[in-house]
């Protein structure tokens, strides 16, 4: 065998292994781009699955002091009724506070500290909030909107729950909900997770007023997993991306 016989195929062998490592390469790859495309649909399902405990665990409770409003609304006594605002207050979580009205006025309001400037406000004067509650009392469902800029200062998502007694309308019962609590409890570790998210609620008719909590950039991103979902009248939209890093097929790894 010549010297150039075996050169060549030495050439041959080396040609061979190179091709099979790169397609080694090019399949380990792929497959690391896969995983973190699943990690991230399961991210982007963990973001919303949190948004919809800690939100509902809310709504929950609202439903309850709407049952009590059926039943004594001939009869509400101020103590009691303030009591019962107070235990729910207490023991709901990122409740800011909690609105009766009767009619179209705002009777009760939980905690009145910081809340004096809604008591007594007639729904039908404030302009921004007004198409909402006519909405829940035209469609005769509760209403979730927000962000809400806040008569009393800030903003939050209101749960208006209106009130009908022997198929007439009643009242209104408000939930507003503290948005800093909110995300703070969505939140909590996700950081750590090595994604970038955003959530937005669009709500019909209204042109969306940026993110209600995350990196704004992701919405724009075309490549981030999107997720929706449908919470009282509002759209809820989910969006999640891997946060940079280097994919490194570990070739080796078993060496």
């Amino acid at each position: 065998m010549t010297r150039g016989f075996a050169l060549g195929v030495a050439f041959v062998v080396f040609a061979v292994l190179v091709l099979a490592a790169e397609m080694l390469f090019a399949r380990r790859t792929a497959d690391l781009r896969a995983d973190l495309s699943a990690d991230t649909q399961s991210f982007a399902a963990e973001l919303r699955a949190r948004c919809d405990r800690e939100l509902n665990s809310v709504l929950y409770l609202s439903s309850g002091i709407a049952g009590y409003l059926v039943v004594r609304h001939d009869r509400l006594d101020r103590a009691e009724t303030d009591e019962i605002l107070a235990a729910v207050f207490r023991d709901g979580h990122h409740v800011r506070n909690i609105a009766i009205a009767e009619g179209f006025r705002l009777t009760h309001v939980y905690p009145l500290a910081g809340n004096q400037a809604a008591l007594g406000r007639d729904y039908r004067a404030m302009k921004e909030q007004w198409p909402a509650i006519k909405r829940a009392i035209d469609t005769r469902q509760p209403v979730l909107t927000g962000p809400v800029r806040l008569v009393q200062g800030g903003s939050g998502l209101i749960y208006r729950n209106p009130i009908f007694v022997n198929d007439n309308y009643w009242g209104m019962l408000s939930t507003v909900v503290d948005i800093t609590s909110l995300v703070g409890a969505v939140t909590r570790d996700l950081d750590d997770h090595g994604f970038d998210y955003a959530v937005r609620t669009e709500e019909p008719g209204v042109a969306p007023e940026g993110v209600l909590f995350g990196n704004p950039d992701v919405l724009d991103d075309h490549d981030a997993v999107r997720l929706n979902a449908e919470i009282g009248n509002l759209r809820w939209l989910y969006a999640a991306r891997p946060k940079p890093r280097e994919v490194t097929p570990l070739l080796w790894a078993a060496h």
